[in-house]
């Protein structure tokens, strides 16, 4: 009964582990996809790679590129601004 017990502590620990993990690759992918459909349009890569920005500065950045035409909705807002400032 222990062992059982034991194996599946250790089995919702990994599913619950795993779940987290799946959220945070998703939420990653979906800024990385905004982030190609949205800003590659008229920026490259590296100009973004290069940008040394924290989440401040990349919220001032993205709403300034809204304010001048970047089609960005309020939710891939929040998305973008947490990919580009992790």
């Amino acid at each position: 009964m222990t062992r059982l017990m034991a194996f599946m502590a250790c089995a919702a620990a990994v599913a619950v582990l795993s779940f987290g993990m799946t959220i945070q690759a998703e939420t990653e992918d979906e800024g990385e996809r905004i982030l190609n459909l949205r800003c590659m349009k008229c920026h490259d890569l590296n100009r973004v790679a290069n940008a040394n920005k924290d989440r401040q500065d990349w919220e001032g950045t993205v709403k300034r590129m809204i304010t001048i035409g970047a089609s960005v909705s309020e939710t891939e807002k929040e998305t973008l601004i947490d990919f580009l400032a992790r």
